[in-house]
């Protein structure tokens, strides 16, 4: 799954052609002044890339708090 940053401006021109990329699989991230500010996926798509971030940090906050 690819990552194509594209500035809201360019989205807002042709979004019948990032959306498209969006519904093949791909992540479009939208740029507003050169910042991500959001990140459009499929609904149907898996969020491993969400899963896989958080699988270290939860164990590290349990230890944390003493459980």
């Amino acid at each position: 799954m690819d990552r194509i940053p594209v500035a809201c401006p360019d989205f807002l021109d042709h979004m019948d052609r990032w959306l498209s990329c969006v519904r093949e699989g791909n992540e479009v991230s939208l740029l507003i002044d050169g910042k991500e500010a959001a990140v459009l996926t499929a609904p149907d798509l898996p969020f491993t890339f969400l899963t896989d971030s958080l699988v270290g940090i939860l164990k590290q906050e349990e230890d944390s708090c003493g459980f």
